[in-house]
Formats: structure tokens, sequence, C-alpha cells
């Protein structure tokens, strides 16, 4: 069993290759849809292990002019709600993704309860045995540096304001979960938090602040 984190390169995919067992990924969301069409390009046997129903981000032209329109009311509601954290998770791709699901060339079972000698035990009383298992259950963040003590969020972030550490002044963070908002480890928020904390800085250091 391993985290998505792990997979560092997708060529290791293929040292998880066991005949016709598939290798089940545990997710339903963006880094699951990913491994599963990795997988699925390599010829390995793959399966989905999740504990609600499937989701997946919508193609086409409504659904451009929809997405087009999220993006104009995100960033309002940000100018309105400062510092709005929610949970953000993004769903599954569709296209190749919802076609390998819904074709049952990818089959979903549900949840894993545990593995017994060596076979996964589900919610439905079966007992599937598998290649491996692949945890696509979330972001890991990169915190190797930083002290085991420090008090986290309910993000599993370090404790912050004002992007600074609240037990390490002068440690600063960007691109974590809900750092500042909901967007804050998406690129279009890292950018908009990159600029908070510049002027933020610039402040501290006796500066002129945004106008």
């Amino acid at each position: 069993m391993v985290h998505a984190a792990e997979v560092t390169d997708y060529a290791a995919l293929e040292a998880m290759r066991d005949g016709d067992l598939p290798v089940v990924v545990v997710g339903r969301r963006v880094t699951a849809g990913q491994l599963l069409l990795e997988l699925e390009a390599r010829d390995i046997p793959v399966a989905l292990s999740t504990r609600s129903a499937m989701e997946y981000r919508r193609h086409g032209v409504w659904a451009s002019i929809r997405e087009t329109a999220y993006f104009f009311w995100e960033e309002l509601q940000a100018r309105l709600i400062p510092n709005l954290r929610r949970p953000s998770y993004p769903v599954m791709e569709g296209g190749p993704t919802e076609s390998l699901v819904a074709s049952g060339k990818v089959a979903v079972l549900p949840r894993i309860r545990s593995i017994v000698e060596g076979a996964l035990l589900l919610d439905d009383g079966r007992k599937v045995r598998a290649a491996a298992v692949i945890l696509a259950t979330g972001y890991h963040p990169g915190l190797g540096l930083l002290p085991d003590s420090l008090d986290m969020d309910e993000y599993g972030i370090p404790s912050s304001q004002d992007f600074q550490i609240s037990a390490m002044p002068g440690v600063h963070l960007l691109g974590f979960d809900n750092v500042y908002d909901h967007r804050s480890r998406y690129l279009r928020g890292i950018r908009a938090d990159a600029g908070r904390l510049a002027d933020l800085l610039v402040v501290k250091r006796g500066g002129v602040g945004p106008k």
C-alpha cells in the first residue's frame, strides 16, 4: 500500500503489475483519475475503491460556459468575503476516465474495510485480491523541514496568521490548503497570496503598503 504522493514517476507503476490482479486506487478525485489513466495506458488492470458516488468534471460548450462563469463568481466572492476558508476538492476529470468507469473496464469497489491475509475486505463483505493499493485520498503537505511539535489547523497545516506560522515568527507559508482562503493551494490562489504576502512584508519593514 502506498500513497499517491509517493508515486513521483509514473514509470514506477510497472513494478506494481501482477498478472490479472488489479491495482486498486482508493479515491475519486483528480489524482485518482490521473492514476486510472496511467495504469490503463500501461495495460495494468485497475479498479477504483470509493466510499461515495462518483462525480466528474463536465466537458463541452455548456460546461465551458459554466466553468467560466464560476471563476468570475469565485473572484467576486473572494473580494466580497476575504479569508473565506472551506474544503476545496476538485472532482475527477470526465472524458476518458468517465468512459473507463462507465464501460466497466475499471470496476468501482466499495470502501476497503481492512486487509486480511493479503486480500481486501470490502464493506459489502467481499474479499478481493489486489496487486497493490494506491491511496489517492488527499494531499500531503510537505512539512519535513518544520518541527513536529507545531500546532496544526483543521486543514493539516501549521497554525498561522497573515501567512506567518504562529510559533515561528519570520517563517511564512504559501501554496498550502486554506492558508488564506479556499483557493490558496491552486496556482490562481498562490499568485494572489504571493501579492498579499509581499504587501504585508513591505508594510512590516516600514515601507508603503498597497494603495
